[in-house]
């Protein structure tokens, strides 16, 4: 039955996608709806807020019934102006919810309006909350790069820029892990910018400085895209395995002979790259709920759309190993011999 979960919790919504690429940015991001979206990203979608050396001034529009039917985005606009009266921010930004979604705002004049109405850049984000986390994180990077990312100028440092690292993706919220294996991989890169976990807006701002561009999973794909049309810079794709990562692939059982990966597409293509130096007879399925790029994908990968694709495909194709996330594993047939390996994804369990 489509959309029916028996064990598996609801993946990370695109709202909470484009909210994690916004929240190290200093802007006032206001979450378009009546207060369960906001609550929801804040209390569960960003892990960052217990770390407590970042702040990020997160609003939920406060819709209410009314409000929502007689588009009046008048108050809203208030509201956002009171807020900027007490906060001193270099933008703000509208993610989309269902609410918009279903009464069909006009997101670029309410992008003019509230530019008129604060005195600085406001960039509107219409996602639904029906897509999953990455379409999220995909169009806040177009709408950041459309409206900041100044003409490139000359530089003799060598940037790296990364794209689709947000906490949703990644283990390590330092991304300390990450930037290691980045180094190891790329030693001839001055600065390394992590798009999405703690870079600021000026490196938004400087995107066109970059000397290359990295889509470290499909969501920054778009991003990687445009700044070549836009700037000439080359990209790969890419998800460089951190020590952890290959720690888990270090101890996938040696007669493992059919593994099934699950994460998202990147990282299960490199995890599988990885295993066919230690495991080359072994046949290896990369899967995903998320986004796929069709180029980068081999003849018996898939795209996972519900639970009963999952559990359809362990009882079909008689894995002997999967490597995902913890969550999954409520999902799989009791009465399967399978190996089942943890590799985190927070995106999938809200658990690192």
């Amino acid at each position: 039955m489509k959309g029916l979960r028996l064990y598996l919790a609801p993946f990370a919504p695109d709202d909470s996608g484009a909210a994690a690429v916004l929240y190290p940015l200093g802007g006032l991001v206001v979450i378009c709806d009546a207060g369960g979206c906001a609550g929801n990203i804040c209390g569960f979608d960003e892990p960052r807020w217990g770390l407590g050396d970042h702040t990020s001034a997160v609003f939920s529009a406060g819709l209410r019934d009314m409000d929502a039917i007689m588009g009046r985005d008048d108050r809203l606009l208030d509201k956002m102006a009171r807020a900027c009266a007490d906060i001193d921010v270099p933008f703000a930004a509208i993610v989309g919810t269902p609410v918009p979604a279903v009464i069909g705002t006009d997101y670029q004049a309410l992008a003019r309006l509230g530019q008129k109405r604060l005195g600085r850049p406001v960039i509107t984000i219409p996602t639904t909350g029906t897509h999953l986390y990455d379409a999220g994180i995909s169009a806040a990077y177009l709408a950041l790069l459309k409206t900041f990312a100044a003409p490139a100028a000359k530089r003799d440092e060598r940037i790296l820029g990364v794209w689709g690292t947000t906490p949703l993706d990644l283990a390590d919220l330092t991304g300390d892990a990450l930037r290691t294996a980045l180094r190891e991989a790329y030693p001839d890169y001055d600065t390394i910018r992590l798009y999405g976990l703690d870079s600021d807006l000026a490196a938004y701002e400087q995107a066109g400085d970059n000397t290359r561009n990295i889509a470290y999973s499909p969501a920054g794909l778009a991003a990687v895209k445009y700044l070549q049309e836009k700037y000439g810079t080359p990209y790969v794709c890419r998800c460089p395995l951190t020590t952890a990562e290959t720690a888990i692939m270090d101890t996938v059982p040696p007669t493992a002979q059919n593994i099934l990966i699950v994460h998202q597409q990147y990282a299960a293509n490199a995890c599988r790259d990885y295993l066919q130096r230690s495991h080359p007879q072994a046949k290896t399925t990369c899967a995903t709920w998320f986004m796929q790029d069709t180029a980068q994908t081999q003849p018996q990968d898939m795209q996972l759309r519900e639970e009963d694709d999952f559990i359809a495909t362990i009882r079909e194709q008689h894995y002997d190993t999967i490597i995902g996330d913890p969550a999954l594993r409520r999902a799989v047939p009791a009465d399967v011999d399978i190996t089942f390996m943890d590799m985190p994804h927070f995106a999938v369990s809200g658990e690192t």
